[in-house]
């Protein structure tokens, strides 16, 4: 199923305000467009692409944070390139539990190591091998983490505006 980034992000919005009512106002998040917003929001791609990495941030990052969270979603375009960059301020990884999630990355699957205390990494590997193979190598995911001080994901996707309806 293909939906708008409108859609996508309707539908993590009231992901995120649903956890903010259980986190009792400790999660906060925000939403920045660089650009025409509404050509921007009508880019297409497949459901579910972003959702899984924002309860990734709330639920590895965010929810074993003492104190409150922030998720920063940063969406812009390039020539060709839709761009959303995923910013949290959680708990962070370890570099080796980080280096172990990049190589599964790139390898395009989960291996067989036991989870870490961050999970294995599988969601985002899911993501990323569907966006290859829908797309190609060009477009995917990259992630960044430092421990103590949070998580970053950044999605590429291609340039897609068709009339869906």
């Amino acid at each position: 199923h293909i939906v708008t980034l409108r859609e996508e992000l309707e539908n993590i919005k009231s992901y995120l305000l649903i956890q903010n009512n259980r986190f009792k106002d400790k999660l906060f998040f925000e939403v920045l467009i660089d650009g025409d917003e509404e050509k921007i929001l009508q880019y297409q791609f497949p459901k579910l692409l972003l959702q899984p990495v924002i309860e990734n941030a709330v639920y590895h990052g965010i929810e074993p944070k003492i104190g409150p969270g922030h998720i920063r979603i940063r969406i812009f375009t390039t020539e060709n390139k839709l761009i959303i960059h995923v910013q949290d301020d959680g708990i962070g990884m370890e570099e080796s539990d980080l280096q172990s999630l990049k190589e599964k990355l790139r390898r395009g699957k989960d291996g067989d190591e036991p989870p870490t205390s961050h999970g294995n990494g599988i969601a985002l590997i899911n993501i990323n091998q569907r966006i290859i193979l829908n797309y190609g190598e060009r477009y995917g995911l990259t992630f960044a983490s430092t421990k103590g001080v949070g998580s970053e994901v950044e999605l590429t996707l291609p340039i897609i505006c068709e009339d869906i309806r």
